[in-house]
């Protein structure tokens, strides 16, 4: 089946402009959801730090790899700045980079992912034992399921990107499966560089503030 004939699959029915929108859409709604959690689990962490209970916040002998922590941290910007390269060229309309680039970013984030699980292995502390511990663990296996999701995500933006960037037309049903794409892909570089700062924020707190 041709790009035109799977981007078409499931969306008959719905104006092109509307089709874009509903992506656009759903893209925002990701992204605020990403943001209310982690704003919940910055929350629990100030919360606990700050009540302290019976001096059980964090020990001396608790502290993750920092530069496991340096490596995660490196990986998910390297992999923004990989979406920020292909949100320019498919500006320009150009959509056979993603095939190379995308992967990349997908590689990054793989990267990303294993190293903080290897984090959480080497640490020599269970959740009970302090509250940061808790926070930690929390915070990471969080970003560990949204990691995994966004590399899925990009996978199937690097396999469309590649099926338009083959199959060129310029019927309207072409057109439409175009601006589905940039919707999706300009929506899942907004969601990523939101998981970019959210990488940041857990870096300050969980290996400087501590």
């Amino acid at each position: 089946m041709s790009a035109r004939g799977i981007e078409r699959t499931g969306w008959q029915g719905e104006g092109p402009d509307r089709d874009r929108h509903i992506v656009s859409l759903a893209g925002k709604v990701a992204t605020m959801s990403m943001v209310f959690y982690f704003g919940g689990v910055l929350f629990s962490f100030v919360y606990l730090r700050v009540q302290d209970v019976n001096g059980r916040w964090t020990r001396p002998d608790v502290r993750p790899s920092t530069t496991l922590a340096v490596v995660v941290l490196g990986a998910t910007v390297l992999a923004g700045l990989g979406t920020l390269r292909l949100r320019g060229e498919h500006r320009r309309g150009e959509l056979r980079s993603w095939r190379t680039v995308g992967r990349a970013s997908q590689v990054l984030i793989f990267v990303a992912i294993v190293v903080r699980i290897a984090q959480l292995w080497t640490m020599p502390a269970q959740p009970d034992d302090a509250a940061y511990v808790a926070v930690l663990i929390g915070w990471s296996a969080s970003l560990v399921a949204v990691s995994i999701a966004a590399s899925y995500w990009l996978q199937t933006l690097a396999a469309r990107a590649h099926r338009l960037a083959v199959d060129v037309g310029q019927d309207d049903a072409y057109r439409a499966a175009r601006r589905r794409f940039e919707a999706s892909a300009s929506a899942f570089i907004v969601f990523w560089w939101v998981i970019v700062l959210v990488e940041l924020v857990a870096f300050l707190l969980l290996q400087v503030v501590g």
